[in-house]
């Protein structure tokens, strides 16, 4: 998306050939992708969330320097660091995420365990999220398999209180499969 504006920007108001501005962003990227293999490595040992912290500052410095780039060497550099930083950018969001998911799900599953009737409270409010979830995510699934709850004509009234482990040990012998309706 900012590509051209880069070339317009380095080539017309710069003074630098299109050419050389064109070569130096796809070397640059080109770069960026090689650097992620030897940083991945560091969002495995220190975490998604120091590694997505360095990467903004970085992204930050390089965009706020990028116009005084005038020089072929200087804008090369920018270029350079500017790519490898969005490079490593995703991985590192992802690997946060995904720390985050997990500790926001063991809370809640702490929650279901401890205090089931401020889980049912935090179910009237989130558990059309965290249905939608079991087939959105499907990392998380076996995390949140334990926590839904559902309506039940076992249960009175038409509120989901019942959990799948209550389904799975009500099941008559030989029952292999639960049939259910998914609908908004």
């Amino acid at each position: 998306m900012t590509i051209p504006f880069l070339v317009i920007f380095f080539s017309q108001i710069v003074g630098l050939r299109a050419s050389i501005v064109g070569s130096g962003i796809a070397v640059a990227s080109l770069g960026g992708i090689g650097f992620l293999t030897l940083v991945a490595g560091q969002i495995d040992r220190r975490g998604g969330r120091p590694v997505l912290l360095a990467c903004m500052v970085t992204l930050a410095i390089a965009t706020v320097i990028y116009p005084w780039g005038t020089s072929i060497w200087s804008f090369l550099a920018i270029t350079a660091v500017l790519n490898c930083a969005s490079q490593v950018y995703w991985p590192s969001s992802d690997a946060t995420i995904a720390s985050l998911t997990k500790r926001a799900l063991d809370l809640v599953a702490r929650l279901a365990k401890d205090d089931p009737e401020k889980y049912a409270q935090f179910w009237r409010e989130f558990g059309a999220v965290l249905k939608e979830g079991v087939s959105e995510d499907y990392s998380s699934r076996d995390k949140l398999l334990p926590l839904l709850r559902f309506a039940s004509t076992h249960e009175p009234g038409d509120e989901d209180k019942t959990g799948l482990s209550d389904y799975v040990a009500r099941m008559q012998p030989g029952q292999q499969k639960i049939y259910y309706v998914v609908a908004d």
